[in-house]
């Protein structure tokens, strides 16, 4: 057996206790040394070290590890996810090590730990994962667990780019600089904040902004800054009777500026129909424009800050008006 190579000695069934024998044959002199004596306090050296490896077509069957199973477990297959239920832990020893490359095209590989149903690690398609014992005492055992980086996705100490469909999921924290719009982000970050119920806009070409003038609190919206507070004024009221024909006086403007106005007819006219709409807008210096009419009447700006109706509805009516001052 002193010619026989260590990798062609059988596979032992169970993991060395440490009180099992070598012999040594040192100048002539043979010495038992214990497995553990001979390992103790020293290191091991060697180019690679090489783990059994067993590849995996996925099925729905799961697969039960053993402490004889390979220590690197291969997966392919295509959209069927597999599961793998780890060793009775009892059996291991603590800092055993199992690897995972799950090779599928889409689905998972599920990690359980050896109850079945203890989840250690869902690893997703083109994943790797290493699975470390900590605690032996139980047979599910404490396992921790580190996963790298996938084929699809390349990662340094300035990018991380994904190469493929990806998605992120779960809590995630993120404390870089800011994602710039032309990579899916906002372009926003910790010094430039979104402004609390701020509508959110295209500020250029390549950025965006929250308003700070113009809110949203998910029921009402307001405007501060835009359109001041202090500048908007509204009226509105119902003129008297206005004979056909006539001309009327609706309301004075109360000062100078940029006004909507609007008028429509409220009873009576030719038969009852209130088929009239009037928007006007403009400057109470420069005039009032028509937007808007149909039929009814005729809205003008009159003398000073007059705002005069002519009625065409073919009969006396009235008016329902209102008036928006948009700007001093």
């Amino acid at each position: 057996m002193s010619d026989t190579k260590i990798s062609a000695l059988p596979a032992a069934s169970t993991p060395l206790t440490g009180t099992e024998v070598v012999p040594l044959n040192q100048s002539g002199v043979t010495s038992n040394v214990t497995v553990a004596n001979l390992t103790a306090g020293r290191n091991v050296y060697a180019n690679n070290f090489i783990p059994s490896v067993t590849t995996t077509t996925a099925s729905a069957t799961p697969i039960n590890l053993t402490v004889s199973s390979t220590q690197y477990q291969i997966v392919n297959g295509t959209t069927t996810s597999q599961q793998f239920n780890l060793p009775d832990a009892t059996t291991l020893s603590v800092g055993d090590t199992y690897y995972f490359n799950n090779n599928l095209t889409v689905s998972s590989v599920q990690i359980n730990a050896h109850d079945g149903s203890t989840s250690i690690l869902s690893l997703q398609a083109g994943g790797d994962a290493q699975v470390v014992l900590l605690n032996n005492s139980t047979t599910n055992g404490t396992w921790d667990v580190h996963s790298f980086v996938p084929s699809s996705a390349s990662w340094g100490t300035a990018t991380l780019s994904f190469n493929n469909t990806a998605s992120i999921s779960g809590s995630v924290s993120w404390t870089g600089t800011k994602i710039g719009t032309a990579y899916g982000g906002t372009g926003l970050s910790g010094s430039t904040p979104f402004t609390a119920n701020g509508i959110l806009y295209a500020s250029s070409a390549s950025a965006l902004a929250t308003s700070s003038g113009l809110t949203f609190d998910g029921t009402n919206f307001a405007t501060t800054g835009i359109v001041s507070a202090t500048k908007v004024q509204t009226l509105e009221g119902v003129s008297g009777s206005i004979a056909n024909g006539a001309t009327a006086t609706l309301f004075v403007l109360p000062s100078s500026g940029s006004y909507l106005v609007t008028a429509r007819q409220d009873s009576a006219g030719n038969g009852g129909i209130r088929a009239s709409a009037i928007v006007m807008q403009g400057t109470s210096s420069n005039g009032l424009s028509s937007l808007f009419a149909v039929g009814g009447a005729t809205l003008v700006q009159g003398t000073g800050f007059n705002v005069d109706l002519t009625n065409t509805a073919g009969g006396s009516a009235t008016f329902r008006w209102a008036y928006i001052k948009l700007s001093s």
